[in-house]
């Protein structure tokens, strides 16, 4: 049998307007950025020196839903180191450096190492490099 929807009745609602661009998950403050804190992301720059720290975390396979992988399996990220490189990536933004960020498991089980460091830029849009040539 059909799914018969003149049967059916609907009312009026509020609804909020659909947003395309997906909102931040909301991390607090961002302690890249904290120039009191002596491992922040400028100092990293400033004084070309790397910093690492252990931070708990887990790693979970998911599977692409949709593009050219979809079907194929990948490993993803989650938990306190995830999170320290969105923020690390968040500061160098908002510093409008580069930062460089590797993630290695530690030898602790349940954490892994998070290493950055503040770096020079790169220029990584499209046609800029056709403009200044």
């Amino acid at each position: 049998m059909p799914f018969d929807v003149s049967a059916l009745k609907a009312k009026p609602t509020q609804m909020t307007p659909r947003n395309v661009n997906r909102t931040g998950r909301d991390l607090g403050p961002n302690p890249w950025l904290d120039k009191a804190w002596p491992f922040n992301l400028q100092t990293s720059y400033d004084n070309a020196e790397a910093y690492e720290m252990e931070l708990k975390g887990t790693t979970v396979t998911a599977t692409y839903i949709k593009g050219k992988n979809k079907g194929a399996e990948y490993t993803k990220l989650t938990g306190d180191a995830a999170d320290a490189e969105t923020l690390i990536r968040d500061a160098a933004e908002k510093l409008g450096i580069g930062a460089s960020v590797q993630i290695t498991p530690a030898k602790r089980a349940g954490y892994f190492t998070v290493k950055y460091q503040g770096q020079k830029r790169k220029n990584t849009q499209k046609g800029q490099e056709a403009a200044q040539a």
